[in-house]
């Protein structure tokens, strides 16, 4: 049978816990536990789930001391925490979380640390508020994190962060109101950030460094003044703009064409202000192609209302599609693009501008020469009229 915590245990001394050594001084004070694998833990660091009831109790005394400091505590249990109150300083770096953990409208008054946790199931930071500095510096995300309509005042750190596969962390109408950091991560996740709806108070405090990003996980945020450096873009090919916009099409996002193609202009606009011209083309050229795929949608659709016509001629609705149809149709877009990729592909221009040259050589070479030449003047003579 496990040992309870009781009184006296707990203002044990003596007794020193077998995890890293980093991590005593969240158990500070408790006693021995159990025994696993050779090694003696407090109730804290004991890594068993059979230890469910004894650890509720250790962890309420610890939240009534308002003694925040949870350092590789291992938690057997999901963990509730909706609208608690931390009113020092928290520090779960490194616990272990098995279950569902939730800070759903939580109040963080101080730091609030949680460095280099795995959250293997969902975790729910929903409506939170974190005063001061918050640090997701190292942590792993299995699962999906919703961080809708938190609010961060201070700094937060998501440096070395990993989105493992299937991973989402949602920041709908998150607020952001200083710095925002985004350095060394790895996203294996297709995609990994929400961040439809955030609000950066301070966009020009919004870094990413040294990651790899896809462009369409900015639909719907204003990018212009974010720090990209050193940053790998994927997808900036044909057929990564249909990849990106197959995935804004599994979230449901209404219209995705348009916003994906605001969001190329968005990024090339970032890019050529900071001097990055090559890639400021390149979302330009991106942002030109997903609207001539518009275009070409359109046309599909008209070719569809034709047949429609052929079936019911007097339809009034087929006459109104029509009209925006044709609005929308602009044949000298796609020739702009055949011939220059749309002002951005220089060497496609040089290209068709020496096909033009050979065209014409050709013609001028194998034409009658005739029609060329200057015909002569012939001299015209006066004849004057008899006397």
């Amino acid at each position: 049978m496990p040992i309870s915590i009781t009184d006296d245990q707990h203002t044990d001394t003596d007794f020193i816990c077998d995890c890293n050594e980093d991590f005593r001084s969240a158990c500070e004070g408790f006693s021995f536990y159990k025994e696993k694998d050779g090694k003696q833990y407090c109730i804290l660091h004991y890594p068993d789930k059979n230890k469910s009831k004894d650890f509720k109790e250790a962890l309420q005394k610890k939240l009534n001391a308002n003694d925040f400091n949870f350092r590789g505590v291992w938690f057997p249990d999901g963990v509730i925490l909706n609208n608690f109150e931390f009113t020092k300083v928290v520090d779960f770096g490194s616990a272990i979380f098995s279950e569902n953990v939730s800070f759903s409208s939580a109040t963080f008054s101080a730091y609030a640390f949680f460095n280099s946790i795995t959250f293997i199931k969902n975790a729910s930071f929903n409506s939170a508020i974190f005063s001061e500095y918050t640090s997701f510096r190292s942590v792993t995300f299995r699962a999906n994190t919703d961080f809708s309509s938190s609010s961060f005042s201070g700094t937060v750190d998501f440096s070395k962060a990993t989105f493992q596969k299937k991973s989402f962390a949602n920041f709908y109408n998150m607020r952001f109101k200083d710095k925002v950091l985004f350095a060394n991560n790895l996203f294996t996740s297709e995609f990994p950030l929400g961040l439809d709806g955030a609000i950066f108070e301070k966009p020009e405090r919004v870094t990413f460094h040294t990651v790899v990003l896809c462009p369409y996980w900015f639909v719907n945020v204003d990018s212009r003044k974010f720090n990209f450096v050193n940053v790998t873009w994927r997808n900036l090919r044909n057929e990564g703009i249909k990849k990106e916009l197959a995935k804004l099409k599994e979230r449901n996002v209404e219209h995705p064409h348009h916003l994906l193609m605001v969001t190329y202009r968005q990024l090339a606009i970032n890019a050529e202000e900071n001097n990055r011209y090559h890639s400021g083309a390149e979302f330009r050229f991106m942002a030109m192609r997903v609207y001539s795929l518009e275009l070409r949608k359109f046309t599909y659709t008209g070719l569809h209302l034709v047949r429609r016509f052929l079936r019911k001629r007097r339809s009034l609705l087929f006459w109104k599609r029509l009209w925006v149809w044709r609005k929308n149709l602009d044949p000298l877009h796609s020739l702009y693009g055949f011939a220059s990729c749309w002002g951005e592909g220089i060497l496609r221009a040089f290209y068709i501008l020496v096909m033009i040259w050979i065209l014409f050589a050709g013609i001028y070479w194998w034409g009658n020469d005739s029609s060329w030449r200057q015909k002569p003047k012939t001299e015209q003579t006066q004849t004057l009229p008899a006397p």
